[in-house]
């Protein structure tokens, strides 16, 4: 998680989903939607576990599956930036305890709150020495 890029919550649910897949695996049988949600909702803090208590019923009642509602999350928490604010941030010198790869990280964070196709950029501005 960088500051300004998001909470990384969309990687988080998608690595929660293949947690739920892989325990169906192991008990041979399929969870209900419905376990799904509740598993879901005991992994939530602090004001994420409140935005979804608030919001829970309703989306169930639009839709019944943990798709639906992890998708009605990511839209609350997802941070858009712009292309100006990610060419400021891609043209930055790396912070000095950031390693290259920690910096390879960090601009791939910048491409995914860009929601933007600007993956020629990181080779650009990874490393100076390929300018």
């Amino acid at each position: 998680v960088y500051k300004g890029l998001g909470s990384g919550f969309e990687q988080w649910a998608l690595l929660f989903i293949e947690q739920v897949k892989m325990a169906e695996l192991t008990h041979g049988y399929r969870w209900t939607e419905r376990a799904k949600v509740n598993k879901f909702a005991k992994q939530l803090r602090g004001k994420a576990e409140k935005y979804f208590q608030q919001h829970v019923q309703r989306w169930w009642w639009t839709q019944q599956n943990l798709w639906f509602i992890m998708k009605q999350m990511q839209a609350a928490y997802r941070v858009n930036i712009s292309n100006q604010q990610a060419m400021r941030l891609f043209s930055s010198r790396k912070e000095g305890s950031r390693t290259r790869n920690g910096h390879f990280l960090y601009l791939n964070a910048i491409i995914n709150a860009t929601n933007t196709s600007i993956l020629e950029n990181i080779v650009m501005y990874a490393d100076p020495s390929s300018r």
